[in-house]
């Protein structure tokens, strides 16, 4: 079962799935949500950090796509940690894009969220879009 919307948040639309993009590059944010919304997407756009699970939770979002910038990682794989965690999140797929393949506990992470990829830099726009839409299509859109 997908989050629900928290109170004022407009639910999502079959035809409009909404999107949440975690990504500190705000070039690069804004590259994502204008190719996502191009195909059709309501997108969401934040930065990793305390607090944005819960924001991104109250979102009820269909997909998220969070990059784990090389700067601040570790800020950023604790905001992945509380995503893959949240119980109200296990059925939004996740695109994950990393310069770097997770080894160990972190990789271990990755296993616990069903509906996770993971997509190795560099990476284009244009291929976390296909990501979002192919995961949609695999897990369903609310």
């Amino acid at each position: 079962m997908l989050a629900t919307p928290a109170a004022g948040v407009t639910p999502p639309t079959l035809d409009r799935p909404r999107v949440a993009v975690i990504n500190d590059s705000e070039r690069f944010k804004t590259a994502i949500q204008r190719a996502l919304e191009r195909d059709g997407y309501d997108v969401h756009r934040f930065r990793a950090g305390i607090g944005v699970h819960e924001v991104v939770r109250a979102l009820a979002p269909a997909a998220i796509a969070i990059d784990l910038a090389r700067d601040g990682v570790d800020r950023h794989w604790r905001t992945l940690e509380a995503l893959v965690d949240d119980r109200a999140l296990v059925d939004v797929p996740i695109v994950l894009s990393a310069a770097e393949v997770p080894t160990g506990e972190r990789h271990r992470t990755l296993l616990l969220h069903p509906g996770l990829l993971l997509l190795h830099h560099p990476v284009t726009a244009r291929e976390i879009v296909r990501a979002v839409r192919d995961m949609l299509a695999m897990y369903g859109a609310p």
